[in-house]
């Protein structure tokens, strides 16, 4: 619970500067289906599934 938490700050930090829904990782639009499925996610589905540890 307290990743997720952590992880909707960053969210909301993102939306005050203008990045939200842009990925962190190659720049591309994230897809707003992923956002609505998961508002705090900050990469896209491509570098979410290269990336997956």
């Amino acid at each position: 619970m307290a990743r997720i938490l952590e992880q909707v700050r960053v969210a909301r930090r993102r939306v005050s500067d203008g990045q939200y829904g842009t990925c962190v990782r190659c720049t591309s639009s994230i897809h707003p289906e992923r956002l609505e499925l998961r508002p705090w996610l900050i990469t896209c589905t491509d570098c979410a599934s290269l990336h997956r540890d």
